[in-house]
């Protein structure tokens, strides 16, 4: 995804290359996409662990 987004901002880029605010605010919003897609999976990967050690505990005790 990111690469295809790089695509896009290069060819946007050098379709108006002295358009450089443009530019800036979409990788600006590219970064914050990629960081919520980071805290995003990083909650998932925290509830697969909750659930298993809720699961497994009971069977080990």
């Amino acid at each position: 995804m990111a690469i295809l987004s790089r695509v896009t901002f290069r060819s946007t880029f050098l379709a108006r290359p002295h358009d450089y605010e443009s530019f800036l605010a979409a990788l600006a919003n590219d970064t914050a996409n990629c960081k919520r897609q980071t805290l995003l999976s990083e909650i998932r990967a925290r509830e697969r662990k909750a659930t298993i050690f809720v699961t497994l505990y009971p069977l080990a005790a």
